[in-house]
């Protein structure tokens, strides 16, 4: 029996992070309301096939694949945890996928180690729980690793049809993959020209399946996005004009990249000295023709791509969720870099390194206020004004409209239609309603607008007759007649 389990141990150490990582993304899955992100994403994608394109083209920054998953399901995913539902199975299976790349090259260590990470990093279970399309993009990149290592292993036309095959999709799927996509097949090319196999016949398949399909995703949603790169909330994450400032955005803006990415000050320092070395020593070796030295060099190109996109106002760099793709490939040259290095000591230290993330990661709980998506409770006002059972009036501060709409599209509320600072709009709908008393509920509030917004109707000389306070929303009620 003993012996068995040893035998099979890969299996079932590869069967318990899976199942980890699919408890801790199930958890909670519905616990909270949809924030207005979520719910415009979902909203998005009702009505009809014109109506989602418009929509979609008009009010969102994601390619077209995750969009059409939700209009195909249609009433299905009109309640929290169906709507939530896919995107914790893409992270799932992101894990999954990631326990698979020791049938393309990587070790088995490097495999396991790489997958628990992933498994149980907080960042990875918050977007793995969010309406959008982050953990789609995290697959995305461990289908696109694991293309490019089995078309290395394999350098025939046949062993790149799997990778062709992502290449196609990644498009439609999530643009910052397109970066990643480009760089991998540049490293293939690259790496076939220096073993003499190279093939104009594979290359040009491999490069017109990725062009192609950006092409035909830039003619479908991303030329109706531009613009939605340089939103005002994005702005921090193009470098500054000032040479003073272009420093310091610079040092936070690639702390952040691996920090992010890995879960934690402490692995991203970890990650960056163990990389380091880990070049240095390969170099030193001949190491370089190994799986994970193609992903070192693609990894660093990835990093100056990103960097020269972020100042070329191509693409926002500083953003976490933006550059979410990137944490398989960050996670993978990461936990290589350990193992090559500690290759020459007993074989428990492998495992050692694995009870360490163990500890590392969890700690990093503590560190980032929701782990478990992000939190603002739209429906708490809600139940408490039907609890009340009056026939006041509900205004619904334009913040908070879109995840209204998801979980109460039937209810006759006002919605406020006035737009970012514009307090005087507001504070004009709230009278026009016509009531003595008025409930006002405000969840996504912009930088205090509802307090600033409530002192205005005092200053009008309007009185405040209750304020309840929920995680990230508020429920006012409005005397209008004092």
């Amino acid at each position: 029996m003993i012996k068995l389990c040893f035998k099979h141990r890969y299996l079932l150490l590869s069967s318990l992070i899976f199942i980890t990582a699919l408890i801790l993304r199930l958890y909670n899955l519905d616990g909270t309301s949809l924030w207005k992100d979520e719910a415009v994403y979902a909203n998005n994608s009702y009505g009809t096939f014109a109506d989602f394109l418009a929509r979609t083209r008009d009010n969102n920054s994601s390619p077209i694949f995750l969009p059409f998953i939700y209009w195909l399901l249609g009433d299905f995913a009109k309640n929290n945890f169906a709507v939530r539902f896919i995107p914790m199975l893409f992270g799932s299976v992101a894990v999954f996928v990631s326990l698979q790349f020791y049938r393309v090259g990587l070790s088995k260590k490097v495999t396991l180690i790489a997958a628990f990470w992933l498994a149980i990093a907080p960042v990875q279970i918050k977007y793995a729980q969010e309406v959008r399309e982050y953990s789609l993009a995290v697959l995305i990149s461990c289908l696109l690793i694991y293309g490019f290592l089995k078309s290395l292993k394999q350098r025939n036309l046949q062993g790149a049809y799997f990778f062709l095959a992502v290449l196609a999709f990644t498009p439609f799927a999530s643009y910052g993959n397109i970066f990643l996509a480009g760089i991998l097949l540049a490293c293939l090319l690259l790496s076939d020209i220096g073993e003499q196999q190279f093939s104009w016949l594979k290359s040009l398949l491999l490069s017109a399946a990725l062009l192609g399909a950006t092409f035909i995703s830039y003619l479908i949603t991303a030329k109706y996005q531009m613009g939605i790169g340089k939103a005002y909330y994005l702005l921090y994450a193009y470098p500054p004009e000032e040479c003073a400032d272009l420093k310091k955005w610079l040092l936070k803006a690639n702390t952040k990249y691996i920090k992010y990415a890995l879960g934690g000050a402490i692995p991203a320092t970890v990650a960056a000295v163990s990389m380091l070395l880990f070049s240095l020593l390969a170099f030193k070796n001949r190491y370089l023709k190994s799986p994970e030295a193609h992903l070192l060099v693609a990894l660093i190109l990835l990093w100056l791509a990103s960097n020269t996109l972020a100042f070329l106002d191509l693409y926002p760099f500083w953003g976490m969720r933006q550059h979410l793709f990137a944490a398989p490939l960050i996670i993978i040259v990461t936990v290589a870099s350990f193992v090559y290095l500690f290759s020459r000591l007993k074989y428990n230290i492998i495992y050692s390194l694995a009870l360490v993330l163990l500890v590392i990661m969890p700690a990093t709980y503590f560190k980032i206020k929701s782990v478990y998506a992000e939190v603002e409770d739209i429906q708490s006002p809600i139940i408490k004004i039907d609890q009340e059972a009056t026939n006041d009036p509900v205004f619904i501060y334009y913040g908070s409209v879109a995840a209204i709409n998801f979980h109460y599209p039937d209810r006759n509320f006002y919605l406020s239609q006035a737009k970012r600072k514009d307090l005087k709009t507001m504070y004009r709908e709230i009278i026009a309603l016509n009531s003595c008393r008025v409930y006002l509920v405000f969840s996504h509030m912009h930088r205090g607008e509802d307090k600033k917004l409530i002192k205005l109707l005092q200053k009008r000389g309007h009185r405040i007759v209750s304020i309840d306070k929920y995680r990230r929303a508020r429920l006012v009620k409005l005397d209008t007649c004092a």
